[in-house]
């Protein structure tokens, strides 16, 4: 769903408010700007309440909430809509309880209580009389909750209801804001559950009916919108004609109302009916030119889907990913030049979608400009490869990168295989009494290294940099299996979220100064680490007194972190301590003695650091986790390094024993202090130590450990 689809979804959260004072409310609402939307209700609900106007104040507060849910603001939403439904009472103000009913349910289909969604819509419905528009926009509700619990019949029967009761309404103007919305839901729920071919003809008939009243009453948006919508339809139906034609129509609809909103779904719906009939150029040039549409709105679209259940990945991730797939199809079959031309255009349609993604996840627009010099990849060292999966609906496209030259190998492989194999062989890894992840590990390899196996070998490589793609963050790759090895015996392996966000630089050895933060007892509910202990006077051991400053336990404080980094410069800073990332970074942390460092505090210490001549080299988090089985959570170990600033950071995928944890990482820093060592070549000396003693040799033990950014 793009932005004017959750601009269509507002119509049916928001009432047709009288107040005067929330007007401007309502025009950002429209224009899809939620947070400015909820700034200007709230002078509404204070002017109101300074008048004593209670029926104002529930119309603002109703109009807040609202806004709040569409910019995932949901625990506020959900005072608002209380506040406003109790006013609304007291006054016998019907039609503002049934709004406040709507939103409510509204609000608890997004929070996943599927049960309380119904009731609330139930007593709207109760409440809505004969008024056609009102039951429209309860059935409405009651649709998508279907579609979100998975409830096909219930889907079908709510959207039959919601059509029939559009039907009755007269005006027009009020009429296809709703039936706009209801080809949403249904496009919604395809992507839920796949629709039947009788769903199908259903919605494709309401909104022809739809298309035809709007292009009577000259209603242009509505003419792009139902286009749009229809052609959607049409494309899922395989009615590939009639789907190009009305992509061409909604298109230039949009371009004439300069509707960008409007125009990227369209345009990357043009594509994909350009694709389908074979016209493999004119795909492509359509759906650069959704990117860019995409990339002056994709702000706003941010904050229109923060907190709903339908994640950034889903929304736009398959534009990105259509795109890749029409140039590497092209790819597969060009002379060398064009396609090395092809792929690399390819890798920066799939780059521009990892950046993106990381400012959803850290719900900062500016992450993006933290990044460091691009990587010259025929600068590379010539032991040194690139391996860059590419996922897709239907198949696996591998780029292979070593020096200026990308290789292509095709896998029969879909994203969603991956992502279940990837999900299985975590988990199996986490089971350390347990030889059975040698399935998964064998299949993954199959998948990922065996088709470049050869060319590996002839190029004598040493080093694979991987840059993962969804559930792929979640595994090691040094785990891999061909067989007879794991990969970590033959390749030294880093890990980087994205090639334009990585600055290959050696770290210096001559002059490394340390922060060391350690944390042994136990403090706020989480177990002590004793092991840390020997972690910690094992640094201290291997490198020189005055390199390194320590804070421990009751040192080990917030503020001390802070005075330290924004006032000294060191190149590596060490946390020994519990950790986790999350899926929602503001629950991902680090305990310190008194209290938990976020991630947004990390970020505000290094700030100082972060653009000059000496930021941090290495950010070691040891003793952390990342949360099983969701990728979004392994944005928060990848992005780590480069939001705080550092070009490198090591960290865990999952927690092992604290005592195994500090014995690798004081290998690693040994291996470290020979400058003939890369950070990549330290761990995997690491891990093969590791992997070489008895008690520790399962991987579940020594495969967690991840080298992100700069591996050199």
């Amino acid at each position: 769903m793009g932005k004017v689809g959750l601009t269509a979804l507002a119509a049916l959260l928001t009432p047709a408010l009288s107040v005067a004072s929330a007007a401007s409310g309502d025009q950002l609402m429209r224009e899809g700007r939620f947070p400015e939307a909820a700034a200007a209700y709230e002078v509404c609900i204070d002017a109101a309440n300074q008048n004593g106007r209670a029926d104002h104040a529930a119309r603002c507060l109703l109009g807040q909430g609202a806004a709040r849910i569409l910019s995932g603001e949901l625990s506020l939403a959900e005072t608002n809509l209380n506040q406003a439904l109790q006013l609304s009472r007291q006054q016998g103000d019907v039609p503002g309880q049934r709004s406040a009913l709507l939103a409510r349910g509204k609000l608890a289909t997004y929070q996943a209580r599927f049960n309380q969604a119904d009731e609330r819509f139930d007593e709207a419905l109760a409440l809505a009389g004969d008024s056609p528009y009102d039951q429209t926009r309860a059935w409405l509700g009651k649709a998508e909750n279907a579609v979100e619990r998975l409830d096909r019949p219930g889907f079908r029967a709510y959207l039959a209801e919601a059509h029939a009761g559009s039907r009755e309404i007269t005006d027009g103007a009020t009429r296809r804001p709703l039936q706009l919305a209801a080809g949403e839901v249904a496009l919604r729920s395809n992507a839920r559950m796949k629709l039947a071919n009788r769903d199908l003809n259903s919605i494709t008939r309401s909104l022809a009916e739809t298309l035809d009243d709007a292009g009577q009453a000259g209603d242009n948006r509505t003419v792009s919108h139902a286009s749009g919508l229809l052609g959607e339809f049409y494309l899922l139906a395989e009615r590939g004609t009639d789907a190009l034609r009305l992509a061409r129509v909604a298109t230039f609809q949009a371009q004439q109302l300069e509707s960008p909103e409007l125009a990227y779904r369209w345009e990357w719906l043009l594509g994909r009916s350009l694709r389908a009939s074979g016209q493999w150029d004119e795909a492509a040039i359509a759906m650069e030119r959704a990117l860019v549409e995409l990339s002056g709105i994709r702000s706003g679209l941010l904050t229109g889907i923060r907190g709903r259940r339908q994640p950034f990945r889903e929304l736009v991730g398959p534009l990105f990913q259509d795109h890749a797939d029409v140039l590497l199809t092209q790819a597969s079959t060009a002379p060398p030049p064009r396609a090395q031309a092809l792929r690399n255009r390819a890798r920066n349609v799939i780059e521009a979608f990892k950046s993106a993604e990381l400012e959803d996840y850290f719900l900062d627009e500016c992450v993006v400009d933290l990044r460091q010099k691009e990587v010259a990849l025929d600068q590379l060292d010539p032991g040194t490869a690139v391996l860059y999966p590419i996922l897709l609906k239907d198949r696996t496209e591998l780029l292979l990168s070593i020096g200026d030259t990308i290789h292509q190998f095709t896998v029969q492989a879909t994203d969603e295989q991956i992502a279940r194999m990837a999900v299985q062989f975590r988990r199996a890894l986490e089971r350390r009494n347990s030889h059975r992840y040698k399935m998964q590990a064998s299949r993954l390899y199959d998948w990922l290294l065996r088709p470049a196996e050869d060319l590996l070998a002839d190029a004598g490589i040493d080093t694979l940099v991987f840059v993962p793609d969804g559930a792929l963050r979640n595994v090691p790759l040094a785990a891999f299996y061909d067989g007879r090895q794991f990969v970590i015996e033959k390749f030294a392996v880093a890990t980087t979220p994205g090639l334009n966000l990585t600055d290959p630089r050696p770290i210096p050895r001559d002059d490394t100064r340390f922060l060391v933060n350690g944390l042994t007892e136990a403090v706020q509910g989480f177990p002590a680490l004793p092991s840390v202990e020997a972690e910690l006077e094992s640094l201290e051991s291997l490198f020189a007194a005055d390199a390194i400053t320590l804070l421990k336990n009751q040192s080990f404080l917030v503020s001390n972190i802070e005075q330290e980094i924004t006032q000294r410069p060191y190149n590596v800073v060490h946390f020994a301590s519990h950790g986790e990332f999350q899926a929602d970074v503001s629950e991902s942390f680090l305990l310190t003695y008194n209290e938990r460092l976020t991630m947004d505090q990390l970020d505000d210490f290094m700030q100082l650091r972060r653009f000059s001549d000496d930021p941090v080299e290495l950010l070691t988090l040891s003793a952390c986790k990342t949360a099983a089985g969701d990728d979004r959570a392994a944005l928060g170990l990848a992005g780590i390094a480069i939001r705080a600033g550092a070009r490198s950071a090591m960290g865990t995928l999952w927690y092992i024993n604290d005592r195994a944890t500090s014995e690798l990482i004081t290998d690693f820093y040994g291996h470290l202090r020979d400058p003939g060592n890369s950070k990549a070549r330290a761990l995997q000396l690491a891990q093969l130590e590791m992997f070489s003693d008895r008690r520790y040799a399962h991987p579940g033990y020594w495969a967690p450990f991840l080298l992100i950014g700069n591996w050199l």
